[in-house]
């Protein structure tokens, strides 16, 4: 028997237990997107007034959306990612709920985005990146209304569009 554990990005530990369960930081974990119920999601996004990027990549909040995909996922639902998460109309938590779902489940199709030194347990590289509408485009024309890209400062940083997501500009120009 061999075990090999290639863990490039650091973020890895290994461990021999009985019931992974039971590790504190699983039990911390937010629910998973595709065991959530669209009323549910909503129930959580109104109990929160945090700006609804960073909400997003709260694991304990949801798991599994890092800042990649929340990116690419408030893009494709035309929300300000500074929102505040309880602000959202229904309409637009409807929306969100669905590029959740979309946008993961199309990542996972393609194995990921390999970016920086991501690669699949097999070694090659995740092909989702080639998908991005915002991510990594910064400075370059949205693939929607042509505008540029802009990246402004919120956590590791957020790509946002004056046409494609109402209000990013109006209240964060430089």
């Amino acid at each position: 028997m061999i075990l090999d554990f290639n863990d490039q990005r650091l973020f890895g530990e290994l461990r021999l237990i009985d019931d992974w369960q039971k590790l504190k930081f699983i039990q911390k974990l937010g629910p998973e997107p595709f065991d959530l119920t669209s009323a549910d999601f909503k129930d959580m996004l109104l109990k929160r007034k945090t700006e609804i990027k960073p909400l997003l990549m709260d694991q304990t909040f949801i798991s599994g959306i890092g800042n990649i995909y929340a990116a690419e996922i408030l893009f494709r639902a035309k929300i300000n990612p500074r929102s505040p998460a309880r602000s959202l109309a229904n309409e637009e938590q409807l929306v969100l709920y669905q590029e959740i779902r979309k946008v993961l489940k199309s990542a996972i199709k393609h194995g990921g985005s390999s970016v920086d030194d991501y690669v699949r347990v097999s070694g090659k590289n995740g092909d989702y990146a080639r998908f991005h509408q915002v991510y990594g485009r910064s400075g370059k024309p949205c693939f929607v209304c042509a505008s540029l890209i802009k990246r402004i400062a919120q956590g590791e940083g957020v790509h946002i569009l004056p046409r494609c997501q109402p209000g990013c500009f109006s209240r964060y120009q430089d």
